[in-house]
Parts: C-alpha cells; sequence; structure tokens
C-alpha cells in the first residue's frame, strides 16, 4: 500500500473523502505541535479548535504512535488529548 501526502484545502479534503475511489480513508492533519511534558500536551490540546472539525457529542477515536518521544507512554498521551478534546467540544455542545 502506497501512502501519500498532501497539502490541500479543507474543502479539498472533503472532497476527496466523498469522490475517491481508490483511497479507503483519508487521513487529515490539523494541527502539529511540539509537547514537551504531558501538561503542555494537554493545554496545546484543549486551545485548538476541534469543534471546526468535530460535532460536539461525536465519539472521540484517538490512535497515538511514538518514536523517540519524551511523552513515551501513548496511554496517557491518548488520554490527555481525549480529555482535553472532550472539554473543549463539551463548551460548544447545544444546551436544552
Amino acid at each position: 500500500m502506497r501512502k501519500r501526502e498532501v497539502s490541500v484545502r479543507l474543502q479539498a479534503a472533503y472532497l476527496a473523502n466523498l469522490c475517491l475511489r481508490t483511497a479507503n480513508r483519508i487521513l487529515l492533519r490539523v494541527h502539529e505541535f511540539r509537547a514537551t511534558s504531558y501538561r503542555s500536551l494537554a493545554q496545546e490540546a484543549a486551545s485548538f479548535p476541534w469543534e471546526l472539525f468535530i460535532a460536539p457529542g461525536t465519539p472521540l477515536r484517538i490512535h497515538v504512535t511514538t518514536h523517540h518521544c519524551r511523552l513515551h507512554h501513548s496511554d496517557a498521551i491518548t488520554e490527555r488529548v481525549q480529555n482535553a478534546m472532550a472539554e473543549r467540544l463539551s463548551q460548544f455542545s447545544v444546551m436544552d
């Protein structure tokens, strides 16, 4: 399987996801940053506007892989990012 990386605008990524018959999935990198501690990881994840990409209430599934990383415990990374995302998205949920 060949992986390709391209830089496109968000609308083009959505169209590719809908229209490509050759891809079984499209991964979209929406943010990239360096974190040297779990605290800085959580702060950065909490400050990102996830609501632009994920509707509040959507089940989150996060896959973490690390290579030569200070934050080597992938479950701890997953937990921090998932909690930060859920907290940020809860601020945008529709109140009844």
